[in-house]
């Protein structure tokens, strides 16, 4: 799974990208909680900023805890559906994820996941970079 750690305050043109770039990838957007403590503002901003893409989204503190997420935007390869472990005390185990933080587009972090991550996570990130790509 590709999962791109977001937050609602992040430059409106840098969180646009994103969402195309996410449809692109087959990713989930994750935010981390609600705009103004409202579940109704959160929506209609998520679908403001995804319009017509089919962009998947999810509003998942635990996942920001289970993946230390601690800036944004993070970009996240977890084997499995990692993203909606029950699990809401402890970290994953670092070998079921890697990460990258950092003001990049997906493609770029994909890159440098890559080329970081031997293995099993280099085999998954150049697939997701073929599946952007068209190829």
């Amino acid at each position: 799974d590709l999962i791109v750690f977001v937050s609602l305050s992040m430059p409106e043109p840098s969180l646009k990208a994103l969402v195309l770039q996410a449809e692109r990838y087959g990713a989930t957007i994750v935010v981390r909680g609600l705009k103004n403590n409202s579940l109704k503002a959160t929506t209609i901003e998520i679908k403001r900023l995804i319009g017509e893409h089919h962009t998947a989204w999810q509003i998942n503190p635990v996942a920001f805890t289970r993946f230390e997420v601690t800036q944004v935007p993070a970009f996240v390869i977890a084997k499995g559906n990692d993203v909606s472990h029950e699990d809401t005390t402890s970290c994953a185990p670092a070998p079921s994820y890697v990460e990258i933080t950092g003001d990049v587009g997906i493609e770029y972090a994909l890159e440098k996941i890559s080329q970081a991550s031997p293995g099993e996570f280099e085999k998954m990130a150049e697939e997701l970079l073929a599946k952007g790509r068209g190829k």
